[in-house]
C-alpha cells in the first residue's frame, strides 16, 4: 500500500510537471499568435484600442487556456483512476 502511494504521488508529480510546462507553451504560442495578428492591423483600429486594452486582452485570453490546460490533467487522471477501480473491484468480487 505504501509503495502504491509512493508511485502515485511521483506519478502525479511528473504529469502535474509535463501539463505545466504544455500549457506554458501553449500560453507563450498564443501570445505570438495575437501580438503578431495585432501587428497587422489598420492604424484606425490602433487609434480606437488602448495599450492596456491589448495587454488585457492578451493576459485574459492566453491564462484562460493555460488553466484549461492545467485541469484537463485532473480530468485524465480522474478517468484512469475509476478505471483502475473497477478493474480492481472486479478482480477481487471475482467477476473476471
Amino acid at each position: 500500500l505504501i509503495t502504491c502511494v509512493i508511485l502515485q504521488t511521483l506519478l502525479q508529480r511528473l504529469m502535474i510537471f509535463h501539463s505545466n510546462r504544455v500549457s506554458i507553451r501553449i500560453r507563450n504560442a498564443l501570445v505570438l499568435v495575437i501580438y503578431k495578428r495585432s501587428l497587422s492591423l489598420k492604424s484606425v483600429l490602433w487609434q480606437q484600442m488602448t495599450t492596456g486594452q491589448v495587454i488585457n486582452m492578451i493576459a485574459n485570453d492566453a491564462t484562460k487556456f493555460e488553466q484549461t490546460c492545467l485541469n484537463l490533467f485532473y480530468l485524465f487522471q480522474g478517468f484512469l483512476e475509476i478505471i483502475v477501480l473497477f478493474g480492481l473491484l472486479s478482480w477481487f468480487i471475482g467477476i473476471v
